[in-house]
């Protein structure tokens, strides 16, 4: 849960002495670690990723592209928002979607 937090928090790590194809094969490897907390079986884990995903989304909204950011949508919209395993998340997702709104 931590390291999903700072993760988050830092978000995006870039190196400005890297050549614009690194910074974005460095970017897209954030955005996969930001899915990939959002499957994660730990479910305070998934609530934290949840709020910062949407956090992300709502303050980089137009420099993320749409291949992107749509499929971390449709995670939380399709699967996250009916998580049977945990009310909390599916409390975060709504809350993080009335924030992104």
């Amino acid at each position: 849960r931590n390291a999903a937090t700072l993760l988050i928090e830092a978000f995006p790590l870039q190196d400005p002495t890297l050549p614009l194809t690194q910074l974005d094969e460095a970017l897209q490897r954030q955005f996969d670690a930001l899915a990939a907390l959002l499957k994660d079986d730990s479910v305070p884990v998934r609530v934290v990723a949840v709020q910062g995903v949407c956090r992300i989304l709502a303050l980089f909204w137009e420099l993320i592209p749409s291949s992107t950011s749509t499929p971390l949508l449709l995670l939380l919209t399709k699967e996250l928002a009916h998580d049977a395993a945990a009310n909390s998340v599916r409390v975060a997702v709504f809350q993080g979607l009335r924030f992104l709104l």
